[in-house]
């Protein structure tokens, strides 16, 4: 029986040329996407592109120690490692709204053009807003995370 051998997909380095990001991970391979992905990397000035910051969001590096001392001894006192709760990064937040815009507005659409989508959207867009669309109360104090996380770690 053969074991499974995990890579180590930490990102060991990342650089940014004029048409590429590329990511260094620590078992030696190298992943790149063309820049043309990233808009705010292609419209940014090659001094702009070598300031950026890495959002690690999702899995154990939530509460890994062993990632935050990772990532202070590649960077260094300069990085400051925040770690968050579940489902609370904006990502996941736009997650929702988009899945609840979804559900509300387009499940039952009929649509003949693109344009009519268009202009569905447009139109359903204020009413969305109106009826659905609230601020997030943020109710987590970082009390509660450090609780969520020692009942995890028992």
């Amino acid at each position: 029986m053969n074991p499974v051998v995990k890579p180590d997909t930490r990102i060991k380095d990342i650089e940014v040329t004029d048409d590429s990001v590329i990511a260094h991970l620590m078992d030696g391979r190298t992943i790149s996407v063309p820049l043309v992905w990233s808009w705010r990397l292609m419209e940014a000035t090659s001094k702009q592109r070598k300031h950026y910051e890495i959002i690690w969001d999702g899995g154990p590096s939530h509460t890994s120690a062993a990632t935050t001392s990772f990532l202070r001894s590649r960077y260094g006192s300069w990085l400051r490692v925040l770690s968050t709760p579940a489902h609370s990064s904006w990502l996941n937040q736009a997650e929702i709204l988009l899945k609840s815009f979804e559900v509300r507005y387009l499940q039952r659409g009929n649509w003949t053009s693109r344009q009519h989508l268009i202009d569905h959207l447009y139109d359903s867009t204020p009413e969305y807003n109106r009826l659905w669309a609230q601020p997030i109360n943020w109710s987590w104090t970082r009390r509660d995370l450090h609780n969520w996380a020692e009942k995890k770690s028992t």
